[in-house]
């Protein structure tokens, strides 16, 4: 019986020896945080899109700015007076040297009964701003005329967007 004893008594003095071993086994490191604050993305259009004067035919045609501002006719449609054509202009500020990225409509937006589509931009989908913080690009686009379209003035609006890449 004195040796039964014995071996439940070592069996008790070695699992609190373990016990007490594992409370004591931690480590703590410490983690930089940082972050840096920057300002904010902006865009202003100071010149819209403008296909100037159109003449529609009796078939469909088309009228394209590119982003240089050169227009074009198709179809059934020529061209009137090229007296304020342009590309859209977008200026662009933010954080110095950041790059961002820019999107263009993917549909169609309507002028009256007629749709632009087919956006181009200068820049492509994405660009640098200077060191100083700016940049700018312009959007041409393509101007669907219907079949004998109306004679009227015809505006709309269409969105871009541009954000930190």
């Amino acid at each position: 019986m004195k040796k039964t004893l014995v071996t439940v008594a070592l069996a008790v003095v070695t699992l609190s020896a373990g016990s007490a071993l594992a409370q004591f086994n931690n480590a703590t490191a410490n983690a930089n945080a940082s972050a840096r604050v920057i300002a904010a993305i902006t865009l202003s259009s100071p010149i819209g899109l403008n296909f100037g004067d159109v003449v529609a035919g009796a078939s469909l045609g088309t009228v394209s700015v590119d982003f240089g501002g050169a227009r074009t006719a198709g179809g059934g449609t020529t061209l009137g007076s090229g007296t304020g054509v342009s590309a859209a202009v977008f200026n662009v500020s933010g954080f110095g040297g950041a790059t961002y990225v820019i999107q263009l409509p993917s549909s169609p937006i309507a002028l009256g009964t007629m749709t632009v589509d087919t956006f181009i931009g200068s820049k492509g989908l994405a660009s640098t701003l200077t060191a100083g913080g700016t940049d700018s690009f312009t959007v041409g686009a393509t101007l669907h005329v219907a079949a004998s379209q109306a004679p009227g003035s015809y505006s709309g609006t269409f969105p871009v967007t541009v954000t930190y890449n």
